[in-house]
């Protein structure tokens, strides 16, 4: 379980997003786009921004940075279609440039930067690439050159290359490297204007990394050294005028650690990647194969967070709702005297994970066997080959956090331990389903072994497994233990706005079917440094690290004749996604008492006692307006996006009284609201009858110009001392009198020490406050 996560790139959700959306206007025959190299680089699309042609005329390219040396496996990038009309591309060309830096010319005018020498290229023809559909957006269609909007689009598509000749890059934490990725589609029958479809776009991303992304006229191939790159902007004729874009990509190299779609982001404790070439499935049904477990060894102390397994299921049909058990074990060595082989002893930790307690993620495509292991003599048990698969997953498990296994060992001293795993299928399907764990190439210890006395066998029950070519047969997993330092929730700005939890009789309302939001009042204008929320977990069953957050402001639409309660205008001011990493979660409270409500239907859908709490630090902060006088009221949206298959239930916690106007809630709709998606008030109807009860949010959200609270005063009698401490402001101090007058104590900053003389004399009575800047 990762309590509180390190800070990691993002990452998207495109294999998940391909298996649940497909487009009315898709006719094509489409290869999957799987990649189960590691992240180098990620720049997410955002899919309520732009597509930029890429097609007619003009080449695009964006930079991005190496913090370390490898190959680039794979080049993945988001795009659209103008009108969803869908054209066929007949070559796609990729190119990386070098980095030529912004420069200052005389006068104080920028060069901004942009790509220099051509450094790698490559085309891609039909069938050396695949496009697949991604997820459905709300975006505009521009054109860089004119920079006018030409349309609009509703359908992204992922499109993924794996080069045959990969550019190798250099760069390190300590002396990173700059290039510029850039991209051209050609196509067949493509529009003859600027403004006619066909025309392929490229995604903008929601976040503008590095510098401004550029474009060029297309020579015919990629552009040389000194071509005319110029940055991309937003319409100039939008409310904010000219914004920079930068565009959505990813590359994955195989010298990163694999992730596939359950972030991960503890530290690697231990691992066996899966034999991708002579590999088999062992069944690991607890009805036929029984139990089986792996041997591995502990070489540095500490907790077992999360533990990932490689497997597939029988002729690919996979059991929505499976439950594994999965257990460590002490080690029985082996003795050479008597020919007996190492396994498990005593039960050492074990936990079940039921349907949505853990994350199913596809990994890649391998036809392989799927074995059967034969408890009938001969002794020790042959594999039988009983069946097949094509589909090999990535299961990811993570430990509840009160059953974190802690591992004990050291490099000079290791301590060997035995994971098991047994697969229960659903007894509601028509017919049994079969689980296999996947072979590695990796062999350490002894081989593995299996039983039939599930799930927990006694140390004589185990069987040694060897293939029937004898060889030994060792199981494909990972291990990740919590030895990185934590990130904490960094609260160093002044509150703006706050509506506390109510954790004694409120409400968690669900937030991942819908969209929820609140309204607060800004009386004074500054930008929103941090976004905090309170939320929990249905029956406190957590699974931290899994969520993408959305967040959004909006402006508001007051109650009045024809609207009976106030809500979400169609302005979205603001918007951000937060991936796992990208914020902070944390315990708030475990002794709360609260009840987990659909708002749709006012039912109550189970109850949790612990409060979460979630820290948010845009990247690019929402400035508020108001004063006093004229006081602005906004909306504060939030939605919570979990993996698919992820059944757990998550709410947003409910506020200690409701101020300015109830909370509402929508439909998530798929993208970010941009209209009214039925913006409902937030009610807990009791099923007995009688008037509802109004609902608010708790949330937080802090400036740079307010004081950071609270103060603190402590007294160390021993030493005379008294001891200030506080966030931001100026500290004022008071003679004898709470009343003042106040006035700055100069040059205090915190923790500010004033010293008490002993009695006799008695010093005078000091009150501090603080002054906000």
């Amino acid at each position: 379980m990762k309590k509180n996560p390190i800070n990691i790139p993002a990452f998207g959700i495109a294999l998940a997003a391909l298996y649940f959306w497909t487009p009315a206007t898709n006719t094509l025959a489409q290869t999957e786009c799987i990649d189960t190299n590691g992240i180098k680089y990620l720049q997410p699309p955002n899919l309520a921004g732009y597509d930029d042609s890429d097609s007619l005329g003009y080449v695009l390219a964006d930079d991005f940075v190496c913090t370390n040396a490898g190959p680039i496996i794979g080049i993945h990038i988001w795009g659209s279609w103008l009108s969803n009309v869908h054209g066929v591309i007949t070559n796609f060309v990729l190119g990386i440039y070098s980095d030529v830096p912004a420069v200052t010319n005389a006068g104080g005018a920028v060069t901004p930067s942009h790509p220099g020498g051509l450094l790698w290229t490559e085309s891609f023809g039909p069938g050396q690439f695949s496009e697949n559909p991604y997820s459905a957006s709300q975006e505009q269609f521009i054109s860089p050159a004119s920079v006018n909007v030409i349309g609009s689009d509703s359908e992204a598509w992922l499109y993924c290359f794996f080069p045959t000749n990969p550019f190798t890059q250099t760069g390190s934490s300590s002396a990173p490297t700059i290039y510029w990725l850039g991209a051209y589609a050609e196509g067949q029958n493509f529009g003859p204007q600027y403004n006619e479809a066909p025309q392929y776009g490229w995604k903008t991303t929601a976040i503008v990394q590095n510098d401004i992304s550029v474009f060029s006229p297309w020579p015919g191939t990629m552009p040389p050294a000194g071509a005319p790159w110029t940055p991309n902007t937003t319409p100039p004729n939008g409310s904010a005028g000219p914004q920079p874009i930068d565009l959505a990509f990813e590359l994955t190299t195989v010298t990163n650690s694999v992730t596939s779609c359950c972030p991960d982001t503890d530290e690697l404790k231990y691992e066996q990647l899966p034999d991708l070439s002579l590999g088999i499935d062992v069944d690991a049904t607890s009805t036929r194969g029984g139990v089986l477990a792996d041997d591995f060894p502990c070489i540095q102390t500490g907790p077992i967070t999360d533990i990932h397994i490689w497997g597939s299921w029988l002729n690919d049909i996979v059991d929505p709702n499976a439950t594994f058990i999965l257990s460590i074990w002490s080690d029985v060595p082996s003795l050479p005297t008597t020919g007996q082989p190492s396994h498990p002893g005593q039960l050492l930790w074990t936990q079940t994970f039921g349907p949505g307690q853990y994350v199913l993620c596809p990994f890649t495509k391998v036809p392989e066997p799927f074995d059967d292991p034969n408890y009938n003599p001969p002794i020790p048990p042959s594999l039988n080959p009983f069946g097949g698969s094509t589909n090999l997953d990535y299961l990811c498990f993570y430990a509840f956090p009160t059953n974190e296994f802690i591992q004990r060992g050291t490099a000079a001293a290791p301590t060997n331990y035995w994971l098991s795993v047994s697969y229960q299928f659903d007894p509601n399907q028509p017919a049994p389903l079969y689980f296999g764990w996947k072979t590695s190439a990796t062999h350490y210890g002894d081989a593995a072994v299996a039983s039939l006395n599930v799930p927990y066998p006694p140390p004589t029950a185990w069987e040694s497994l060897v293939k029937v070519y004898g060889i030994n047969v060792d199981f494909s997993f990972k291990m990740d233990t919590a030895t990185n330092v934590p990130q904490v929730c960094m609260e160093s700005d002044g509150p703006k706005y706050v509506q506390w939890p109510n954790t004694g009789s409120g409400f968690d309302v669900w937030d991942t079917p819908y969209v929820l939001a609140d309204d607060f009042v800004c009386t004074n204008p500054s930008a929103i440094a941090d976004i905090h929320l309170w939320g929990s977990w249905i029956n406190d069953v957590p699974l931290t690290n899994t969520i993408n957050f959305w967040l959004g402001i909006y402006n508001d639409v007051p109650a009045n004749a024809a609207n009976p309660y106030s809500h979400p205008g169609t302005n979205l001011l603001w918007q951000q996604w937060f991936a796992p990493g990208q914020y902070v979660e944390s315990i708030w409270a475990e002794n709360a008492s609260e009840q987990f409500l659909n708002p749709g239907t006012s039912n109550v859908l189970g109850g949790d006692s612990e409060v979460w709490y979630y820290c948010f630090y845009p990247t690019n902060p929402f400035v508020q307006l108001g004063t006093m006088q004229t006081n602005q009221i906004y909306w504060l949206a939030a939605y919570a996006q979990l993996p698919v298959g992820i059944n757990d239930l998550h709410g947003w916690k409910t506020a200690t009284n409701v101020l300015n106007d109830t909370s509402v809630w929508a439909p998530w709709p798929g993208v970010p609201p941009t209209n009214n998606p039925g913006w409902t008030p937030t009610y807990y109807q009791p099923p007995t009858g009688g008037p509802g009860k109004p609902l608010d949010l708790a949330f937080l959200l802090t400036t740079p110009t307010n004081c950071s609270l609270p103060i603190t005063i402590t007294y160390y009698e021993t030493n005379t001392l008294v001891v200030v401490k506080w966030g931001t402001g100026i500290l004022q101090a008071a003679t004898n009198s709470v009343l003042g007058p106040y006035v700055d104590v100069p040059g205090a900053v915190s923790p500010y020490t004033n010293i008490i003389l002993p009695n006799p004399p008695r010093p005078p009575y000091k009150f501090y406050r603080l002054r906000c800047n």
